[in-house]
């Protein structure tokens, strides 16, 4: 694998060949019943769901806020509003919008994860495969505790917290020789390695 890193902004490269528009849940948890894309498809658009992507599975030491797959579109079931379920692909972005209008997706709705107490209370596992809501549990220990009979009680808050880039997320593939070239805004690299 090759990485080189650059400024600039993606929309300043020309571009040349196929657009994506994902479908998002519009619900926080939700069971995946059924998508149905036979209307796009009719119309010429490719569809992906999540179940047209391999998983790779990570090891607990990896997980940092994922379950043990890590897909980049849901499969099965919703786990934050705003995940996408499916991706239109079309010749031209506002067709890909409008072939996007077209997919009817069918949820189960489930019990939303709202805040740390739901998410320790296990009622509704966001993570199913894992059995628990806790993703990953880590102890550090710094130094030694004094004896005698002191007591230190904490109740701590982590509200929700992610990153804002400066644009919307966005990527450009082009294939080359075996393999493609990938221009993205993602900082992180390993991430976007198929």
């Amino acid at each position: 694998m090759h990485c080189s890193v650059g400024g600039g902004f993606l929309d300043d490269h020309l571009y040349r060949g196929k657009y994506g528009v994902f479908i998002r849940s519009p619900y926080p948890h939700a069971r995946i019943l059924s998508i149905d894309a036979s209307k796009a498809v009719s119309e010429g658009s490719l569809v992906l769901t999540g179940r047209d992507f391999t998983a790779s599975t990570v090891s607990s030491t990896e997980r940092e806020g994922a379950g043990l797959e890590m897909l980049p579109i849901a499969v099965g079931k919703a786990r934050y509003q705003g995940e996408p379920v499916a991706l239109v692909i079309a010749d031209d972005l506002y067709r890909a919008v409008d072939l996007a209008e077209l997919i009817d997706v069918q949820y189960e709705l489930l019990k939303p994860v709202r805040n740390i107490d739901d998410a320790l209370r296990n009622e509704s596992l966001v993570f199913e495969e894992l059995g628990t809501n806790i993703v990953q549990s880590q102890v550090i220990e710094y130094g030694q505790m004094p004896n005698g009979p002191r007591e230190l009680e904490l109740n701590l808050y982590w509200s929700r917290s992610f990153g804002n880039p400066i644009e919307t997320f966005a990527a450009i593939v082009y294939p080359e020789g075996n393999g493609v070239t990938i221009m993205s805004n993602l900082q992180g690299g390993k991430s976007i390695v198929a």
